[in-house]
């Protein structure tokens, strides 16, 4: 059964990511504020230097795009993949404000779309952040409620 994944951000880990779901048959629209990052996949080739990316890219381009708009993402995909930096901020505690800013466009998107979306947050966060900081933004920007078990999938509230 082929899926549709969306993976947000395509540095590193985030475009193997992406080349991996593709290998296995799936559909992967990679989203992007970068647009070199967008346009090098959009073209067939890696935006990061990652042994062996290319190669994934290149034996399963049909199955991979990106784009600058997460709403087209979210909407052409299940499931969607938060991959962003989470960098120390000037007192060395994690920065959230990639992640904020993924979410909150992820919230939007989902405000227009019907049925379950499956979000996984897999950039690097302290415990309670997804809990306390991080859901309430995909919340209050869909004006929808996460559910469903200790996965947070998105439906109408």
């Amino acid at each position: 059964m082929t899926r549709r994944f969306s993976v947000a951000g395509l540095a590193k880990k985030d475009t193997s990511i992406a080349a991996a779901i593709a290998s296995k048959g799936h559909e992967v629209i990679g989203v992007d504020v970068n647009p070199r990052a967008v346009d090098a996949l959009n073209a067939g080739r890696a935006p990061v230097q990652e042994t062996g990316l290319q190669d994934l890219i290149d034996q399963h381009r049909s199955r991979l795009r990106a784009t600058m708009n997460h709403a087209e993402a979210v909407r052409e995909s299940e499931l969607t993949f938060v991959i962003v930096p989470t960098p120390s901020d000037e007192r060395g505690a994690l920065s959230l404000q990639y992640v904020a800013h993924a979410f909150r466009e992820i919230g939007h998107a989902l405000a227009a779309k019907n049925g379950w979306h499956t979000v996984v947050l897999t950039s690097t966060v302290l415990p309670g952040a997804t809990r306390y900081g991080l859901l309430p933004i995909i919340e209050e920007h869909s004006g929808k409620k996460g559910g469903i078990g200790s996965t947070k999938q998105f439906s109408k509230k």
